[in-house]
């Protein structure tokens, strides 16, 4: 049951940095308050701030059955994975050795924090 949860963290984290990089796009302008007053009219910024707080909710969950020192870095790694691979399909953005070997990486150590 643990491991579901992880899974449904996992997906609403990478949904709201999906959203997030979605409503940004629009965005021409520079840093400070313009931007923050960009995000606040944003709806695909809400819609992140909606997966983020939900994701903040089953991450609570998580750690009623898992340590935090297992949870964060498998939670982080497994968002990082899923988050590369659906950021390269959906927005088109590049991925070079030196990622994919950071990816190598990431699973090795999940794998090791997991046993």
């Amino acid at each position: 049951m643990a491991y579901l949860v992880v899974a449904l963290t996992v997906l609403l984290n990478v949904a709201a940095n999906i959203f997030l990089k979605m409503g940004m796009r629009e965005f021409d302008g520079g840093a400070g308050v313009e931007a923050v007053l960009f995000m606040m009219k944003n709806p695909r910024v809400y819609l992140a701030v909606f997966c983020y707080g939900w994701a903040f909710a089953a991450y609570g969950l998580m750690l009623i059955k898992l340590d935090v020192g297992v949870a964060y870095p498998m939670m982080t790694g497994a968002i990082a994975l899923t988050l590369a691979a659906v950021s390269r399909v959906w927005l088109g953005e590049s991925m070079g050795a030196a990622q994919l070997a950071g990816i190598a990486l990431i699973v090795s150590g999940i794998f090791f924090l997991t046993r």
